[in-house]
């Protein structure tokens, strides 16, 4: 009778091998997932009110052109880009920091918390032809300079835009 020779110990494949290797693919699935998918999130927690478009990047860091809804027009911030800001995972909210660098200029903090939507360190030009241009009752009113939409210290906090 011949005995079988034992395999070696290191060589055996043990159940936790598995999962690392599913988690690491599903972790480097997730991290890949193109921007276009951030794009029609925006797009349907927002009701068609703020879309996202010639999205590149990631849903994590990306670019592209955002387009607002208003009074039967649309408002296009050209230069757009977004960085996920991870750390406020542990204050319990996600957060995007996004760049305006076109249309509209400055940054802001966008926060999806339980309670609601957040907007905070927030300094955004746009000259007011721009959005005269696609809002009617101002068209007619041809208003000169620049909106600033600013947040000092705090946040300015909707309930009910993300529900």
């Amino acid at each position: 009778m011949t005995r079988a020779t034992p395999r070696p110990r290191n060589a055996r494949l043990r159940w936790w091998h598995a999962a690392l290797f599913f988690a690491a693919f599903a972790v480097t699935v997730f991290a890949a997932l193109p921007a276009r998918w951030a794009a029609t999130a925006v797009a349907h927690a927002t009701d068609g009110q703020v879309r996202v478009v010639a999205a590149s990047g990631s849903p994590w860091a990306g670019r592209g052109d955002l387009v607002l809804r208003v009074d039967r027009g649309e408002v296009v911030l050209k230069g757009a880009s977004w960085r996920w800001l991870p750390a406020r995972i542990f204050a319990g909210e996600l957060a995007l920091k996004v760049r305006f660098d076109g249309t509209a200029t400055g940054e802001v903090v966008i926060a999806r918390r339980v309670s609601g939507l957040a907007l905070r360190d927030a300094e955004v030009r746009l000259p007011m032809a721009a959005l005269a241009e696609r809002v009617g009752p101002l068209r007619a009113w041809s208003p000169g300079g620049t909106l600033v939409f600013r947040t000092d210290k705090g946040r300015h906090e909707w309930e009910s835009v993300m529900k």
